[in-house]
């Protein structure tokens, strides 16, 4: 694994001191990875969060866009009803002011 006996030494360098050189690589490696793999964890989580607002978001819309929609027909509706009394209204009294 790359250790070194307590006491013995490698290229003049005490072999604690040499552990601790060959160790810290894969320590920081483990950690560069787990980082990496917490990095790609929270981007997937992130991505999950931001499609799940996003199709909330165009329910809502359509929801909303749905009910405006039925508004709208519903005051053509009135607007065509009141048009059609105002002309019923406009004929009776023409002849009216006719004679």
């Amino acid at each position: 694994m790359g250790w070194q006996e307590e006491g013995g030494t490698s290229e003049g360098v005490p072999g604690q001191n040499r552990a601790r050189k060959q160790t810290a690589p894969k320590s920081s490696g483990g950690v560069v990875e787990a980082v990496q793999s917490l990095k790609q964890l929270l981007g997937q989580d992130f991505n999950m969060n931001i499609e799940a607002m996003k199709a909330k978001a165009t329910a809502q819309t359509v929801q909303a866009l749905s009910q405006v929609r039925d508004r709208l027909i519903q005051a053509c509706g009135e607007l065509e009803q009141t048009q059609l009394q105002l002309d019923m209204l406009n004929k009776t009294e023409t002849p009216r002011s006719s004679v």
